[in-house]
């Protein structure tokens, strides 16, 4: 049975963090770590930025952030949803922009587009004269 996550907001980093593992401001690709989960004098784990995952290799314990969250505190997924949105402040809510609102690029002020404009039936692809 495939878990629905609630948003893919919480970063991998500040679970690690939190449960005491000490990483450089790297927030891409793959860093080899020592792992927080047991006690390790030689880096066992591997931390994955881009897909927001992790696995140690010594202790077996993979997964995102909500994984780490349900092991480390053994609990469930609800309940792993509601600890991280309690401790760091997301996993309920989103941080993107909604559609019509402002955001700043560049030092100007920008307004996001409220959607493309719809195509009558018959008429994708390409048209005919």
């Amino acid at each position: 049975m495939r878990r629905k996550l609630p948003d893919k907001d919480l970063q991998i980093k500040d679970v690690l963090i939190h449960y005491g593992l000490k990483l450089p401001n790297k927030t891409y690709g793959r860093l080899s770590v020592l792992c927080p989960f047991h006690g390790d004098s030689r880096k066992s784990a591997v931390v994955d930025f881009d897909t927001q995952s992790f696995c140690c290799f010594a202790c077996d314990v993979k997964g995102d952030g909500y994984d780490l969250i349900q092991y480390k505190e053994g609990i469930n997924f609800s309940e792993a949803v509601s600890f991280a949105k309690r401790i760091f402040n997301q996993g309920g809510t989103s941080l993107r922009k909604k559609r019509g609102q402002s955001i700043t690029v560049f030092g100007r002020e920008r307004t996001i587009p409220t959607g493309r404009k719809s195509i009558p039936p018959g008429r994708r692809g390409r048209t005919s004269s």
